[in-house]
């Protein structure tokens, strides 16, 4: 059994117009495409991005949560979440509010495929997330492999040498996400899945 860490927004629902769209409307603050980008260079919410200091992004989440919860989900990786929680464990780390992403889940019937579920109620740190996981499951890293769309991501994988598949189709593209060195690149849910049936 695999234990398979899978990001949210950038991966499982395609997010990035509109967060961008959604934070400018709620802290009126003319945030940038590429600001916002930035920001997920490291820990966003340790990010230092001036126009984004004083955003409450716990008020943020409730603000934008119906309409965050009606997005789309890829069919492709609904497919694959389904196919592949028939034999492995899957745990969602993000950076998201619960009471953000949990209606998404919900609307899209995904919920149950996770064993865990971890949002920034629990931690703003993915580092301290994944040391959790690794606790509450009694498993090492080297029996993990995390699915993220953001070079911060990258960066906190690699402090427990997890292995990675960061995916072109969320916040940051191929280029930027080279430089965080992932084990696998995925332009699509396909060749995600095909990283992981060659990992089995």
């Amino acid at each position: 059994m695999k234990h398979i860490i899978f990001d949210y927004d950038g991966v499982l629902i395609d997010s990035f117009e509109f967060h961008l769209k959604k934070v400018n409307e709620f802290a009126g603050i003319g945030l940038t495409a590429q600001e916002y980008s930035d920001a997920h260079d490291g820990n966003f919410y340790a990010n230092k991005i001036e126009k984004l200091e004083n955003v409450d992004f716990s008020e943020y989440a409730k603000w934008v949560s119906q309409d965050q919860g009606q997005q789309p989900l890829n069919d492709d990786a609904k497919n694959l979440l389904v196919t592949l929680a028939e034999n492995n464990k899957l745990h969602l780390i993000t950076s998201a509010w619960k009471t953000q992403a949990y209606p998404f889940l919900e609307n899209h019937g995904i919920t149950t495929l996770f064993t865990t579920l971890q949002f920034a109620e629990d931690s703003a740190s993915k580092h301290d997330k994944f040391v959790k996981l690794f606790e509450k499951e009694d498993i090492n890293p080297d029996e993990t492999i995390f699915i993220t769309d953001t070079l911060g991501d990258l960066i906190e994988a690699h402090n427990f040498d997890i292995q990675t598949i960061a995916v072109t189709f969320g916040f940051h593209d191929k280029e930027h996400l080279l430089k965080g060195s992932p084990t696998y690149v995925a332009n699509s849910w396909k060749e995600v899945e095909n990283v992981l049936n060659t990992t089995n």
